[in-house]
């Protein structure tokens, strides 16, 4: 598993996030929930 620190909560940073993690795991899923996000 890969952990990456990142040092702000910008919608930029949270989308970048998803692209690599999308990546990492070899797709995307059909669907997501998010519940209290600040970056939101």
């Amino acid at each position: 598993m890969d952990a990456i620190s990142q040092p702000l909560q910008s919608h930029e940073i949270l989308f970048d996030a998803h692209v690599e993690a999308f990546r990492v795991l070899g797709g995307v899923p059909q669907a997501g929930i998010y519940d209290n996000m600040r970056t939101a």
